[in-house]
């Protein structure tokens, strides 16, 4: 494959996410600031220009908490609810199956390491998963 920039990284994760068919929407870049349920957002961090050419990649999984009554204390609303660690498990297991190893004649992906993190102020958790992709520059 010929040498890359990281929106082109981006544009071939995005075509195997969809093709992968059973994921939430799919963004690339950001989640809109209207959007609200399950997504999956990609971004690709900068591309070196060697002939070997390495780009890390996080693939951001984005699941609503479980519902909970919120606590009111005079005007404060305290967010009660709690990750939602079933659908995480599920949809981070799906992304981490698609990109464990995979190898084409032109480049590949590897999962390098997750983590689960509080999105703050909006009552959800996400799943982040960095990989590495590596592409020949011929």
């Amino acid at each position: 494959m010929a040498k890359l920039i990281a929106i082109v990284v981006l544009e071939i994760y995005y075509k195997l996410l969809m093709a992968a068919g059973v994921l939430p929407d799919v963004f690339k870049g950001k989640k809109p600031d209207d959007f609200v349920g399950e997504c999956i957002v990609i971004n690709a961090l900068p591309i070196t220009k060697d002939q070997l050419q390495v780009c890390r990649v996080n693939v951001n999984i984005y699941v609503p908490n479980l519902e909970q009554d919120r606590l009111v204390e005079g005007e404060i609303k305290k967010d009660r609810s709690q990750p939602n660690f079933p659908r995480l498990k599920e949809l981070t297991i799906q992304v981490d199956d698609l990109f464990e190893d995979y190898d084409t004649d032109e480049y590949s992906i590897r999962v390098e390491d997750e983590y689960m993190i509080e999105n703050d102020g909006f009552a959800e958790h996400y799943n982040n998963i960095r990989t590495v992709f590596r592409n020949i520059n011929i």
